[in-house]
């Protein structure tokens, strides 16, 4: 018998198996909910491009920084 482990989400899997189809959809859900879709820049204006709310993020911490 195969061994039994806990995977990421402290659900049974055998060892070795490949994921299902309902372990797939949970991991496409779960990344889902923690992307940034979109964000406010320092003049309100709404980014929706990832390149851009990266850009944003990125021109935010370099504005925060203490040197």
């Amino acid at each position: 018998m195969d061994k039994v482990v806990p995977d990421n989400n402290a659900k049974d899997k055998i060892k070795n198996e490949e994921p299902s189809l309902l372990h797939n959809l949970e991991m496409v859900k779960r990344r889902e909910t923690r992307a940034i879709r979109n964000e406010l820049d320092k003049n309100g204006n709404i980014i929706t491009s990832h390149h851009n709310v990266l850009n944003n993020f990125v021109t935010h911490l370099r504005g925060n920084i203490i040197l």
